[in-house]
């Protein structure tokens, strides 16, 4: 039963999580689907259905799944709805027979404005596949003709696939004219969009306006659109194909009065006495894509500067429009063959060139003509300009060509030509690849040299050719290592010029070859910087890298000495004491005598009386102040307490123990500790718990009537034993017990109780027959209840078609016989199909002789149908035969020109010469940081020869750059950042956390002065953030504390008066504690060390780079190592000005004390968690009154600790705990 229970519970779950999706329908008639239409989902047709009126008022997507959708009225789609259409039998090659068809037939007689398809505002009626057929019909009483497709404001009308056929209603024929104020009785368009977006991406679109009468009864007057496009509405053409005729009678195919925008796809269109695409002047027609077919000569559009752009624009009516245009909108001209003639020729000799054009046009060059001039270009240089001529029409392409005479240069040339557009052209320049090689004979003779070249300038000779006797002058090329071999003769020094010598590769003309000075290089000073010392100048001196010669300059004088003077031995009343200074830059050592602690030397001063709760002080200040500020502190004993005591029992929650209170100072402490009596409950079932709920016990002590509250787990065979009272059936419940297994609380047990079982139904089906339904019955094997369900229509008949075929003169028809019942009838009558003509007796025509087009003849009845007429003969077919490219090496050849239908040689081809290399690289690899890399081979791109082999470039190395850096501010962490290559971005050293630099608090401004009777402020600012805090300033009628920051009510005083008295700190200036400055690590250890004696440490030797030997707190340093009480941040760190937190402070203490085991381990502190490196050192701390925490649930380990704080958990620790290390 608990499986079976578990089950049910995992199944309902799973159905609750089941994405709720449309309702899907099957349709079988009309009633359902306009059921369906109403309240939505995802319709499948069934059957073909016709309907009357019908309306959608939900969002619905049909499938025709092959059937036809038929309706004689209109149909409309709500405001606000989105309608879908798709044909799943569908395929682009075969379309099926899935067609929504809208058929208004026969006389309308509805009010203007009628429609066969009606999408509302802000609606879309989507067609990704299927047929969509649309006829507006005929109207009667002189109203307008019905729109084919309209879309009201908002809506769109999206094609993505499929096929529509639009056709809008005629207007009234002369048979029901009727007393009516028109004159014309209008036909409408195929589509009307009325601000709304018609947009097709795929599939075909027929949309074709409606004849339009006269009142004479003239048909073809005010004929419709194919389509119709209102002032704010959109039209988006980017794939498919459209397809808009306009009616006769002065109609546009598309009638637009806002902009239409074609991307791809084929736009049809044909003005029924109007415009191809027209409307209102002004209106847009942007074409960036696909091809528009104009229809009427001289009616094309009449848009304001149409846009054509990536785009064809064809038909009989494109006229001045027609041609491919590129993405710039521009027609194209572009070379296709450039010749020269002569072949050969010397140099002046006068060159025919003659370039061939194609044109991005099918039919005309004029309207707009071209305006620009073909340009030809000698090696990428301009030589000249030549009109286009000799227009025509060739393989469907306008054809021209330009020529000019040119005076050739020697030298081997490479022969291009471009078009040159004019102003206000339509025409730009094609891409072509198109060139002619000319080789022309060089001049040759003797020459001279009448200029030399240089570096920035060109040189010149000059000679008599041999051949022509022309005055020739030849440019010498600039010197540069391309055109000349370059040697160096003379190195030059850093003070005195070289010499290099340029030899001229061109030795046609006779071998000459131009000698340069190199300038001196000068020095190459490096510079080597000595700094100052405390007693020696420093300077800079600069040595050539190339010849050693050197001078010094930059004179620094010296430092001077810069000593920290620190107190080695303290003096007494008896014995004087010593400073000890060490240069911070050079480390000469110094040594000054302090004097025995007298009034004449010093200062002297109580600062605080002793008292029975602590030892009083008195301060010495040197009145010397060359060497810096130095006190001495002296201890006065205290007094002896008076205490009085009182017994506090225990209770249930408290311990007891004894208070003792001092009756001079208030100073009091507890022990004789007695262990709290704990609760006895009596318990009861508050809320009872089910399988899904956990229950409620509440307990109530008998001794102090506190209460509990005990959960009682979800009822589960883990947590209860289960048993079956009375077992459940299909007609009765049962029941069942939990008895909880945990006894503790008394025995408790709970009774559920259990559903009815599911009947056991059987299920027995009647099939339908052709005439009556089938229907399933389910009957239960235990009870006997049953019921019926699964109600099928009649499955109809099962007929089975036979075809009989027309002839051609007798009709054929379709005999539907059922294969079940064997009813039958007959239609699809096909009229007689008339003769099937095909060829006989053809004949091709050839070069030489005639052809004959053939016979047609009946292949049925062989009736000649239509006399055949004779093909004049076709004359020769040229194509070239035999040719052979140049190679590298290798001459080639043009080709003989000959008939490609009967092989007459035409022409005979001639020789081309061999190309010679054209180099190129390859296995060209750039190198990394880690890997080499390679200067490429170079080899000729055409025949693939290996011409020079490449070089290994060396491996770049990593280019180090820092990343994620960020300072430590007072109160947030830092980070030194990551090492990383630039280049490839490869991690090379990680960055370490700086830790947070603490406040930097300055010494303090008085805001509020003291008086004699009231107490002033004085604020401290940290100079880094500008964080503050305050400190009371006594009245200046009370005694002053030993430090102007410090109160005499300050929670830390006589911490900081034992600690001065005791010599573990002076202070940081004779007149400022600083109590709210951060303390370091080292200042830390060494308050803790002075605190034991300042024991001399065992060890020498330490592992810390960061910490130098005479460092103030380096025997500290030393002790606390040796006794365990740190190892340091890392194993190479110590991180002396590192600030330290209360975690750390309390564990240094415990760890001194020598990590002793709190006798109470219950944490009240939520930010102390068990596991952490501070955790017993904390709870220590508690139970040794050293620290209550920040409140009763926090700690704050983490925060940083003051030197306030510091020198009270001390002075704590001195009072309460007794140490086990020395």
């Amino acid at each position: 039963m608990k499986k079976l229970l578990t089950r049910v519970l995992f199944f309902s779950m799973f159905l609750l999580c089941l994405p709720l999706s449309a309702r899907a329908i099957d349709i079988y008639d009309e009633a359902s689907l306009r059921s369906a239409l109403n309240a939505g989902g995802d319709i499948t047709l069934w059957q073909d259905i016709e309907m009357h009126s019908g309306k959608v008022n939900n969002d619905v997507s049909i499938d025709l799944n092959g059937y036809q959708l038929t309706s004689k009225d209109p149909f409309t789609i709500a405001d606000n709805i989105t309608l879908t259409v798709t044909d799943s039998q569908y395929t682009d090659e075969n379309p099926g027979n899935g067609i929504f068809s809208i058929e208004l037939s026969g006389i309308r007689t509805h009010a203007n404005q009628n429609y066969g398809i009606s999408v509302g505002s802000n609606s879309s009626f989507i067609l990704n596949s299927g047929i969509v057929q649309v006829d507006g019909g005929e109207t009667a009483s002189g109203y307008l003709g019905s729109v084919g497709i309209s879309c009201s404001s908002g809506s769109s009308f999206i094609i993505n696939g499929g096929s529509v056929r639009a056709t809008g209603g005629t207007g009234s024929t002369p048979a029901y004219f009727s007393s009516s104020p028109y004159t014309y009785y209008t036909g409408r368009p195929g589509i009307m969009m009325n601000s709304g977006t018609l947009r097709v991406t795929g599939g075909t679109v027929y949309a074709a306006g409606g004849a339009g009468y006269s009142t004479s009864g003239a048909l073809g007057s005010n004929g419709g659109s194919g389509i119709s496009v209102s002032n704010a509405s959109t039209v988006e053409i980017s794939g498919g194909s459209v397809t808009a005729i306009g009616a006769t009678g002065g109609s546009n195919g598309i009638n637009a009065s806002s902009t239409i925008t074609i991307s791809g796809g084929t736009v049809n269109a044909a003005g029924g006495g109007s415009f191809d695409i027209g409307g209102n002047y002004g209106f847009g027609l942007v074409v960036t894509g696909g091809t528009v077919i104009f229809n009427s000569m001289g009616r094309a559009t009449n848009a304001t500067a149409p846009i054509y752009q990536n785009c064809t624009i064809t038909g009989e009516g494109a006229y001045q429009h027609e041609g491919t245009y590129n993405a710039d909108g521009f027609l194209t001209i572009t070379p296709t063959e450039i010749t020269c003639s002569p072949e050969e020729a010397h140099a002046g000799d006068s060159v025919q060139l003659t370039a061939s054009v194609q044109v991005s046009r099918t039919t005309n060059l004029t309207t707009p003509s071209p305006k620009g001039t073909l340009q030809f270009y000698c090696d990428g240089e301009a030589i000249g300009q030549s009109k286009l001529e000799n227009a025509a029409v060739v393989d469907g392409y306008v054809t021209a060509s330009a020529t000019l005479d040119w005076s050739a240069m020697g030298g081997d040339h490479i022969i291009t030509a471009a078009y040159i557009s004019g102003a206000n052209d339509k025409y730009a320049a094609g891409d072509s690849q198109v060139q002619a090689e000319c080789t022309i004979e060089q001049h040759y003779g003797s020459f001279q040299i009448v200029t030399e070249p240089t570096a920035d300038s060109t040189g010149e000779l000059s000679g008599t050719c041999q051949k022509c006797s022309a005055e020739v002058t030849v440019e010498i090329p600039a010197l540069n290592g391309e055109d000349y071999s370059y040697q160096e003769l003379a190195a030059p020094t850093c003070t005195d010029n070289g010499s290099a010598q340029y030899l001229w590769k061109e030795q046609r003309y006779g071998v000459f070859s131009f000698t340069i000075d190199l300038p001196a290089i000068g020095h190459d000073y490096e510079d080597t910087i000595v700094p100052p010392t405390c007693t020696e100048k420093g300077y800079t001196t600069h040595t050539c890298k190339n010849c050693n010669d050197t001078y010094t300059d930059t004179i620094t004088p010296a430092l001077g000495h810069n000593c920290n003077y620190q107190v080695s031995a303290s003096p007494t009343l008896e014995a004087s004491g010593l400073l000890q200074g060490t240069c911070t830059r050079c480390g000469l050592a110094f040594e000054e005598t302090l004097p025995k602690l007298n009034t004449t030397d010093y200062h002297y001063q109580v600062v605080k009386a002793a008292t029975c709760q602590a030892t009083g002080t008195g301060r010495y200040v040197w009145n010397n102040t060359t060497w810096g500020s130095f006190s001495f502190s002296t201890v006065i004993p205290k007094s002896q307490h008076t205490y009085e005591d009182v017994v506090t029992p225990p209770t249930c929650t408290e311990k007891g123990y004894t208070t003792h209170t001092c009756t001079v100072c208030g100073s009091s402490y507890q022990d004789s500790e007695t262990p709290m009596t704990n609760h006895s409950y009596a318990y009861e079932v508050t809320i009872a718990p089910t399988v899904s709920a956990a229950g409620k016990l509440k307990g109530t002590c008998r001794q102090c009537q506190a209460t509990t509250v005990v959960t009682l787990p979800k009822l589960s065979v883990q947590d209860y034993n289960y048993e079956i009272v009375q077992q459940p059936s299909c007609t009765q419940e049962g029941a069942g017990r939990y008895s909880w297994k945990e006894n503790q609380y008394g025995a408790l047990s709970f009774e559920v109780t259990l559903p009815k079982t599911a009947h056991r139904y059987q299920a027995v089906i009647t099939e339908p027959t052709c005439t009556e339904g089938g229907y399933t019955t389910h009957t239960c094997s235990a009870c006997g209840d049953a019921y019926i369900d699964s109600y099928t229509d009649a499955v109809g008949h099962q007929y089975q078609d036979v075809v009989t075929p027309p002839t051609c003169t007798t009709s054929g028809y379709t005999t539907h016989t059922c294969s079940v019942c064997g009813d039958s009838y007959r239609d699809n009558y096909i009229q007689a199909t008339g003769h099937m003509g095909i060829l006989k007796n053809a004949k091709d025509a050839t070069c030489t002789e005639k052809g004959y087009t053939g016979d047609t003849v009946c292949t049925v009845c062989g009736v000649t149908v239509k006399t055949g007429k004779a093909i004049p003969a076709t004359g020769h077919k040229e194509i070239v035969k035999n040719a052979k490219d140049a190679t590298c090496t290798e001459k080639g050849y043009t080709g003989d020109t000959v008939c490609s239908v009967c092989g007459i040689t035409i022409k005979n081809g001639t020789v081309i010469p061999a190309t010679g290399h054209t180099e190129t690289v390859k296995n060209v690899k750039n190198a990394t940081c880690t890997e080499k890399g390679y200067t490429g081979d170079t080899v000729c791109s055409v025949c693939g020869v290996t011409l020079k082999t490449g070089t290994v470039i060396p491996a770049t190395g990593h280019k180090e750059t820092v990343k994620n850096a960020k300072d430590a501010t007072c109160t947030e962490k830092g980070y030194t950042g990551d090492t990383v290559c630039s280049v490839c971005g490869v991690t090379l050293k990680t960055g370490t956390e700086i830790p947070a630099a603490g406040h930097r608090y300055d010494s303090g401004v008085v805001t509020i002065p003291a008086t004699e009777t009231t107490e002033g402020v004085k604020t401290f600012t940290c100079t880094v953030c500008g964080d503050t805090y305050t400190e009371t300033i006594p009245a200046t009628g009370k005694p002053k504390p030993p430090f102007t920051d410090v109160d005499s009510g300050a929670y830390y005083y006589d911490a900081m008066v034992w600690a001065v008295d005791n010599g573990i700190t002076n202070g940081v200036t004779p007149t400022q504690f600083m109590p709210r400055a951060n303390a370091t690590r080292a200042q830390f250890v060494t308050f803790l060390w002075r605190m034991a004696g300042e024991p001399e440490p065992t060890i020498t030797e330490h592992s810390f780079t960061d910490v130098k030997e005479g460092a103030f707190y380096y025997k500290a340093m030393l002790w606390a190592v040796e006794k365990g009480i740190t190892k340091g941040v890392t194993a190479t760190t110590f991180q002396p000005d590192a600030i330290v937190n209360r975690g750390q402070v309390v564990t240094f203490l415990w760890r001194y004390a020598g990590e002793p085991e709190a006798n109470n381990q219950e944490n009240h502190f939520a930010d102390v968690k068990a596991g952490s490196f501070c955790y017993q050192a904390v709870l220590w701390a508690v139970e040794n009154g050293i620290t209550n925490g920040f409140s009763a649930t926090s700690f704050k380990p983490q925060e940083i600790a003051n030197r306030g704080q510091v020198v009270t958990f001390l002075y704590r620790y001195n009072q309460n705990v007794i140490p086990t290390i020395v």
